[in-house]
């Protein structure tokens, strides 16, 4: 009866209403059947590509043996076989959503554990790492899909403009290796826990080094201008000191390196730095085993003179308008009262830590370019070890909304 005596144009409104529903979620469907045939035709190109290159191990040894001079040496120039030395454990068990810097979820921690198979005690190689504050991680990205070699490729904060692959971080590269710097947290037998964390889970590790600012921070290297590296008392000495400042300024050709934030002050200063050190300032250390011997003096004349003048007044750090201008402007994150009502399960820190970690991946817009043309404000899905995040992108209102978490049963 309450149908019957329905206004029609109000039935029709309904109808048309739900109709638009309808429409609007066939389409996502049919974008998510593009997004998954699209992907499995990568798939199966990859498998193609295997089946294809696989040979047993006999039939490599006969190639190795029966190739010429030219073609071992072509391969030698081409191939390098490398061991993993351990690997990374994070949240992310997906490309998806994995912050791209370290320094977007600074406080999120990973380990990285070494194996047992490379050394014997990896726990030995650790001694003295704890000592540094930050390390670097050298990683392969070993989840690349990529089936051939990009010379361009179209950063995230450019927005769909292309740029020659090594004035980017993408992981698409020629060689897939990533490079990035963490702080450590803490060591505990062949187990580094650090935060900073861009990796997948599971990423294999090249090699760990230690984060020395002398060394690898452009402004560290050199004094600020008028701004004497040693001070002394003793005007004997004064002629010798200038002529090291010099030589310290240019460093010599295989590369010196100078702390600029240390000014030697007296002579107690001065000896705490050589106890770090054994190598003169300006002089890279003797390798191992010839730590005795006298570095080559190397002369300075007037054009080394003028060259480390110009080299310090003119120190300074460039990098692109895009790197701090990005042409798609950060989303604002919101959260539906559902989503903060589930995190009500959670204890405070919990919960907050949970929700800093969505907040801080989202305002970085983790979707490639791909995504962001073809999918547009469809739902977008991703996971914070067993969290699954769901959430809807505005790119006209510059906002994604959350709407929706979920825990895995068996993570």
């Amino acid at each position: 009866m309450m149908a019957a005596s329905m206004d029609p144009e109000k039935h029709i409104e309904c109808l048309m209403s739900q109709l638009k529903t309808a429409r609007s979620e066939i389409n996502n469907l049919r974008q998510q059947i593009k997004s998954l045939t699209h992907a499995h035709r990568k798939d199966c190109e990859e498998i193609q590509r295997k089946l294809t290159n696989w040979k047993c191990t006999d039939c490599l040894s006969r190639e190795n043996h029966g190739q010429g001079t030219s073609t071992a040496n072509k391969d030698e120039d081409a191939d390098l076989s490398l061991k993993y030395i351990g690997k990374v454990y994070t949240q992310f068990p997906e490309k998806r959503a994995t912050p791209r810097q370290p320094g977007i979820c600074p406080d999120l921690i990973a380990k990285l554990t070494l194996n047992n198979d490379i050394l014997t005690n990896p726990e030995h190689a650790l001694e003295g790492l704890h000592e540094y504050s930050h390390m670097w991680i050298l990683f392969h990205f070993h989840r690349n899909d990529s089936t051939h070699v990009r010379a361009k490729v179209a950063p995230p904060r450019l927005n769909g403009l292309r740029t020659g692959v090594f004035a980017t971080r993408s992981p698409h590269r020629p060689c897939p290796i990533g490079l990035s710097l963490v702080e450590i947290s803490c060591i505990v037998d062949n187990t580094i826990f650090f935060t900073g964390v861009d990796m997948v889970d599971g990423t294999p590790v090249l090699d760990i080094k230690p984060y020395i600012p002398q060394y690898d921070n452009p402004h560290a290297g050199f004094p600020s201008d008028n701004t004497p590296i040693y001070q002394t008392n003793d005007v004997s000495d004064q002629e010798d000191l200038e002529e090291e400042n010099v030589r310290i300024m240019d460093g010599d050709e295989n590369g010196g390196h100078y702390d600029g934030n240390t000014s030697i002050q007296n002579s107690s200063v001065e000896e705490s730095f050589y106890n770090r050190s054994n190598s003169r300032i300006g002089e890279r250390e003797a390798p191992d085993g010839e730590e005795g011997e006298e570095p080559p003096s190397r002369s300075i004349n007037a054009t080394d003179r003028a060259m480390a003048a110009t080299t310090t007044s003119n120190m300074s750090v460039r990098v692109p308008n895009w790197i701090d201008q990005p042409r798609s402007p950060q989303p604002k994150v919101l959260f539906k009262d559902s989503v903060l009502a589930q995190f009500n399960a959670y204890s405070n820190a919990e919960a907050e830590e949970k929700i800093r970690t969505i907040r801080q991946i989202l305002k970085e817009d983790p979707r490639s370019v791909y995504l962001r043309s073809r999918l547009g404000s469809n739902c977008y899905v991703f996971r914070i070890a067993s969290l699954y995040v769901s959430c809807k992108f505005n790119d006209e209102q510059h906002t994604v909304t959350v709407f929706k978490i979920s825990e895995m049963s068996d993570p």
